[in-house]
């Protein structure tokens, strides 16, 4: 039997809070340890999926790794851009080093831009203490819709993992526009059974 399916390849620097928000997403923990793969169901209303159910497979790509590899970013149908408020770098890296590693990998695949621990937005003046400028939410919005080249920038969100606030409206947008796939099930064969007895 057919099923529908979406990769999505997650990117970003560190300490944006991606795995966090793959966690929280998956498996319903606060939890900063990185696993394989996260997986999640959902429904898409889409002409070419009929209103079925999509499942939808991130992958976080390795800093150090996936950048020499990237058969991960052009095998996805979505990729998820990731960035973190208090931490203006990883904003500007979006396009100084993120978009330009999908183009190197020949990636040509939907963008969304998330910017995650929006939580974080309701601490802004203790960060102006601090000397820290949070990313401007209308700023990083007019990224949406953006073309460098063969990539788009189709959507922008934020989510908290924290606050376990928007996490399914991202998979929802992924979904809305990434490229699904159809995979075949694989059937299952039930194992033969071996006997064995003493000859006497």
């Amino acid at each position: 039997m057919a099923r529908k399916s979406l990769q999505v390849a997650v990117v970003g620097d560190s300490g944006v809070g991606k795995t966090s928000f793959l966690n929280k997403l998956a498996y319903e923990v606060l939890d900063t340890t990185p696993r394989e793969e996260y997986e999640i169901s959902t429904n898409v209303n889409r002409p070419d999926v009929g209103g079925r159910g999509v499942t939808v497979e991130f992958k976080e790509a390795d800093e150090e790794t996936d950048l020499e590899q990237p058969i991960l970013f052009r095998n996805a149908g979505c990729i998820l851009i990731c960035f973190s408020p208090e931490i203006p770098g990883s904003f500007h890296n979006v396009t100084r080093k993120w978009i330009p590693a999908l183009q190197m990998a020949g990636s040509t695949s939907p963008v969304v831009l998330v910017c995650c621990k929006s939580d974080l937005r309701k601490k802004s003046a203790e960060f102006e203490r601090e000397g820290i400028t949070m990313v401007d939410e209308d700023i990083a919005a007019e990224l949406a819709g953006s073309k460098f080249a063969d990539l788009e920038i189709k959507e922008y969100l934020e989510c908290s993992a924290l606050e376990d606030s928007n996490l399914m409206d991202v998979v929802e947008t992924c979904a809305k526009f990434g490229r699904i796939r159809t995979v075949l099930n694989r059937p299952y064969y039930r194992p033969a059974r071996h006997f064995s007895a003493a000859l006497t």
